[in-house]
């Protein structure tokens, strides 16, 4: 269900909604894009998060239940980040930043006959991850002396999403959304 999803999602992104087909399939590139995303996904995830996942049918709340995983990610890379543990802070916002990137691409399959639940979907999304802004701006700076581009690719990559969440909420461009890293 969710390779689904995010096969779809991805496809979707790749091209303007004026040329999408629901009928074409996806190249072999957007596989392999989904391939990697979903592998860095099911990588993040812990066994029992990824069932939780995998199982759920509603996408607002399966975007929930990805944004309150990533959120527990970025708690850890804090508290691990206090500990003077690096390393192991580093993993935690990697992992951070593969779980908010599925969230976001697991709302784009969502049809227009569904467009209130993806625009609640965006909307969650910006509102989740506006608070997190903070907080991964916070570790970058932390993480500043440490030649760890862990915080920074986070910071860069949920900024994007996120305006890109605002964007397709509004149904026009009302942010221009940074360059990707």
């Amino acid at each position: 269900m969710v390779i689904g999803l995010l096969v779809a999602g991805l496809f979707s992104v790749a091209e303007p909604a004026s040329m999408r087909r629901q009928d074409r399939q996806p190249t072999s590139e957007q596989e392999n894009e989904t391939d990697e995303l979903l592998s860095r996904l099911r990588q993040a995830l812990t066994p029992q998060e990824w069932k939780s996942v995998e199982h759920e049918d509603d996408t607002v709340k399966r975007v929930r239940k990805l944004l309150d995983f990533s959120s527990s990610r970025l708690s850890d890379a804090r508290d691990k980040l206090k500990q003077v543990a690096f390393s192991e802070a580093a993993q935690a916002l990697v992992q951070y930043e593969a779980i908010i990137t599925g969230a976001f691409y697991s709302i784009d399959p969502l049809t227009a006959k569904n467009d209130r639940k993806r625009r609640s979907s965006y909307k969650e999304f910006d509102v989740r991850t506006r608070p997190q802004l903070h907080t991964l701006e916070l570790l970058a700076r932390d993480f500043a002396g440490q030649n760890s581009p862990a915080a920074e690719n986070a910071l860069t990559n949920t900024r994007r999403l996120r305006a890109m969440a605002l964007n397709r909420f509004s149904g026009s461009k009302i942010i221009k959304v940074p360059a990707s890293f």
